[in-house]
């Protein structure tokens, strides 16, 4: 026998070698692939668990795929450099736990005789798993508390960085374990005022020092993006209603999974690694382009990636200091259009990747923060009959027209609830309809109103109940406004050009923090991207229903999409605060309905 093994292993060696000499003649000629299926305890079929092999020899740091109907699953080719060695490989599901393989390094799986280049069986047993703290993501913490003011507030400042509790707010609540209401109470003001002065340095260009904070920010709490009474209440309903012990949670199905699967058998997710401290909120797809954009808002740059191979371009913004590039969106001659949190005035740079120069446009105001683009449909920048775009300038409740041509720039403000002001309003996400006008969003000023290009003028506004948060919204070709509540939960839905309020509709997880919404002008549809529950939604305005596709990452926090209609895949990048391992990357998700 043991002859036997040193033949078949010599034999094996022979056919690696072959290979190679003959893909030194010809090109690769075996690439690795990974199928199997995935069972239940008792060795029924398991669907919808997720299969994912992170490489970091692969194009793809790590690739997932969903098994079918009857478990069985199909990786897509990893590419010919990737070998057994270099893979890990795991299956996964809400509700279950894996238990074969034992091992994740899929070396330790297969037989030492396999070819190392592949195609390799991997088959899975996932057990049933009643406690499932360790699995599920934040929301469903709190997702039984009820819906009030202090939960809204909680979300919309303190998700709007990271998923609440993730594993940092988990240790603080544990240490508060015992600890009677008062104490947690006073604990969890002093977090949310650190958390104030942490926020306050992050819009400065996400490159501010303490000492560089202004002193009445830092002592008297008069920063305005979180105010005392954000403070008041967050406080409140953290010491009331956060766990302070996370060993154990029992769930039913159902609110594991509160909408049916939209993944399939032929749903791909892929997650590109950034490097070790760069952030991007932004992502953006040019058709007729094999590459992938995103802006690096820590490093201030622009990044170029090639879903082929993985690689990496840089390109610095031609700005003096810190630019922090927050919103990247293509313009209609296929330049990249990126505004700027700039405290020169620098508003506007655009980058043309044909000839790879910049345009630099400055005069938007110093320290006004130039956020969102009226942008059209397909999320491309829009412009007015005059030739003009429209920016959101976050810190000072403006929107600003900008003639690209001319140069010429304009602001003007937004009215504003009583008590409100101009930084803690934060005035956010912009449309342009078919009428010429523009549609805006206040998160905490809790309005969206009209802005008639023709008058100036704000002619239409809606106020939410307070802190529901409307947040970045979408139009489709009919003037259809879809708006995230991002606090509440909802999708609110306005019909722009009879303007008539369509409906309200909740989420099939109220605390998923929805951070915006994208039209899909391919297949009519919506995404919704979420920042709270591990999830991307899609919603059918035909007959108002969710799906839902898992993320193969914890925590991920999805900031923008953007959506490749010559191949129908949707671009993602996941962008928590503060800036932690392996968090920041871009995702490219294939739904498998194309």
């Amino acid at each position: 026998m043991q002859g036997d093994s040193t033949q078949l292993g010599q034999q094996g060696f022979g056919r690696i070698m072959a290979g190679l000499v003959f893909g030194l003649m010809v090109g690769p000629v075996s690439a690795l692939t990974i199928s199997g299926q995935v069972l239940d305890a008792a060795g029924a079929p398991l669907a919808g668990a997720m299969v994912t092999a992170e490489s970091g020899s692969a194009a793809a740091f790590a690739t997932t795929v969903f098994s079918a109907e009857d478990g069985r699953y199909q990786l897509p080719d990893l590419g010919s450099n990737v070998s057994v060695n270099s893979v890990r490989i795991s299956a996964r599901r809400l509700g279950y736990r894996q238990t074969t393989p034992g091992a994740e390094v899929l070396v330790d799986i297969t037989p030492e005789t396999a070819d190392p280049l592949g195609p390799f069986q991997v088959g899975f047993v996932l057990q049933p798993e009643s406690n499932v703290a360790d699995q599920v993501a934040p929301a469903l913490w709190t997702n039984h508390v009820p819906e009030s003011e202090g939960k809204y507030r909680t979300l919309m400042q303190c998700v709007t960085c990271h998923a609440v509790p993730n594993a940092r707010v988990k240790r603080f609540a544990a240490s508060l374990d015992g600890q009677p209401l008062e104490v947690r109470e006073q604990a969890w003001r002093g977090i949310v005022a650190y958390m104030r002065v942490q926020l306050y340095g992050a819009l400065q260009a996400e490159h501010s020092h303490v000492e560089n904070i202004p002193e009445e920010v830092r002592i008297a709490g008069a920063s305005e993006l979180i105010s005392p009474e954000d403070e008041d209440y967050i406080a409140a309903w953290l010491a009331e209603y956060m766990p302070t012990n996370f060993d154990e949670l029992e769930l039913s199905d159902e609110e594991l999974h509160p909408a049916p699967l939209g993944a399939n058998a032929n749903t791909v997710i892929e997650e590109f690694a950034w490097p070790a401290g760069s952030f991007s909120r932004e992502v953006a797809k040019l058709p007729g382009s094999p590459y992938v954009w995103a802006v690096d808002l820590e490093r201030n740059r622009l990044m170029r990636l090639d879903p082929s191979n993985g690689a990496l371009a840089w390109f610095d913004l031609p700005v003096r200091g810190a630019s922090a590039p927050h919103t990247l969106v293509p313009g209609p001659d296929n330049r990249l259009w990126i505004a700027c949190l700039a405290g020169d005035g620098t508003g506007v740079v655009i980058f043309d990747p044909k000839t790879e120069t910049w345009e630099t446009h400055k005069g938007f105001g110093a320290q006004a923060m130039s956020h969102d683009f009226s942008i059209d449909p397909n999320y491309r920048v829009s412009f007015d009959d005059k030739g003009r775009t429209w920016l959101t300038q976050v810190a000072v409740n403006r929107l600003a027209s900008f003639n690209p041509t001319s140069g010429e720039i304009e602001a003007f403000d937004l009215p504003l609830m009583e008590r409100e002001t101009p930084a803690h309003a934060a005035v956010y996400g912009l449309v342009k309809t078919s009428d010429n006008n523009v549609w805006y969003t206040q998160v905490a000023g809790s309005q969206m109103g009209r802005f008639n290009t023709t008058t100036l003028e704000v002619d239409h506004l809606i106020e939410f109940p307070l802190s529901v948060g409307p947040r970045r919204l979408a139009v489709d070709e009919n003037d259809i406004l879809y708006v995230p509540l991002f606090a509440a939960g909802q999708l609110y839905i306005f019909d722009a050009k009879t303007m008539k309020h369509l409906a309200t509709v909740d989420l099939p997880d109220r605390s998923a923090a929805p951070y915006n919404v994208t039209w899909d002008a391919t297949r009519k549809v919506l995404w919704v991207g979420t920042t709270n529950v591990d999830k991307l939604y899609r919603f059918d305005p035909q007959d108002r229903s969710f799906t839902e596709f898992p993320l193969p990452r914890r925590d991920a926090h999805l900031r923008m999409m953007s959506v490749d209609h010559e191949t129908g895949d949707l671009w993602m990048s996941y962008a928590p605060i503060p800036i932690t391992g392996d968090k920041s990357m871009i995702a490219r998700l294939h739904p498998g309905d194309r």
